[in-house]
């Protein structure tokens, strides 16, 4: 069975797993598109579309991190 591992204290998907035992901090199921500034995070039960922790959001765009 595929399990979508994710970080514990963040909720940030890690990566996608095939294991017979369920692993901890994953779950099953769809994952939705990720994009070149959107990850997912799985929050409140539910996996939802995060801003990528390597950039920061402004009005005019997206800025990479130093």
């Amino acid at each position: 069975m595929k399990y979508h591992l994710f970080d514990i204290n963040t909720g940030i998907y890690l990566s996608t797993i095939d294991e017979d035992i369920k692993p901890s901090n994953s779950v099953e199921g769809y994952l939705p598109e990720q994009t070149e500034y959107y990850t997912i995070a799985y929050i409140n039960n539910e996996w939802v579309s995060v801003v990528r922790p390597e950039y920061f959001q402004t009005d005019d765009g997206f800025i990479l991190k130093d």
